[in-house]
């Protein structure tokens, strides 16, 4: 139901910046508190968590397109997130997958607040709906410039750290993994700028289809794995959200702590 891509590569059709975009429209996240804390205190009440359900049901969203302020990340990068999202997104689709993309709304792209956007993807985590933000990075230092942002425990960020590896740095000081989404950092931006067009093209293609892989080969297995409330991605741990959704933090594991990365 989910079997692995053969890679093979076909003659692009090259637009403005990256071809054509592969697009979905998601429904819009319902309304949330413009103070994310405002009025909260005490404990939350108690609630049941449901049983996570078995879905081919996925978010795949490129960085830096959602209210990304003056932040659009290195030369090259926001576009080359964005084709790679709608790649992934055109391998998942053909598998069976329904494809969440929240940058690719009705009201255009950038619609979202950080703060809708946070909310968004831990609505999402909680209905079991794994969340993939695409970025690239560039190496600096010892640091490298592929990685992994998010709980090492779970699922699907397992399988995503085989290939990728995991990014040196603990995941809830980011707030997508913080509501239970995950930041693959997938591809070297500065090695990207190097390649020519025809080249670049198809390193984008192996990344995709090592992410859209990796999504299946996680599938199997997650639906023992999955933790209620949760998702193959993780667990939304922020405690402003827990509070005004009223359930207790969990997780798959502890939080890496190790050296600081730049974002």
């Amino acid at each position: 139901l989910c079997h692995e891509l053969s890679v093979s590569f076909q003659e692009p059709k090259f637009g403005p910046p990256w071809g054509t975009h592969f697009r979905r429209v998601p429904s819009r996240p319902k309304p949330v508190s413009p103070t994310l804390d405002a009025g909260l205190s005490g404990e939350p009440p108690q609630e049941q968590d449901p049983a996570p359900q078995r879905k081919k049901e996925i978010a795949v969203v490129g960085g830096h397109w959602i209210d990304p302020g003056g932040d659009t990340g290195a030369p090259g990068e926001r576009e080359m997130n964005l084709h790679i999202a709608d790649r992934v997104t055109s391998k998942l689709a053909r598998r069976g997958w329904a494809v969440w993309r929240p940058e690719n709304n009705e009201k255009g792209r950038e619609d979202y607040t950080w703060p809708e956007y946070l909310d968004w993807v831990g609505d999402r985590t909680r209905d079991n709906v794994a969340v993939v933000e695409i970025h690239g990075q560039g190496k600096i230092g010892e640091i490298p410039a592929q990685g992994v942002i998010g709980d090492e425990g779970s699922p699907l960020n397992r399988v995503l750290g085989e290939k990728f590896g995991f990014f040196p740095i603990d995941y809830t000081r980011r707030g997508v993994p913080r509501h239970g989404g995950t930041i693959v950092e997938a591809f070297d931006t500065d090695e990207f700028r190097k390649l020519t067009p025809l080249e670049r093209y198809a390193a984008a293609e192996s990344v995709s289809d090592s992410i859209a892989n990796s999504v299946c080969k996680a599938y199997d297995d997650e639906a023992k794995a999955v933790l209620p409330g949760c998702s193959a991605t993780g667990c939304p741990v922020d405690v402003g959200y827990a509070r005004r959704k009223g359930f207790r933090v969990k997780s798959y594991g502890a939080p890496r702590k190790n050296s600081a990365a730049p974002s």
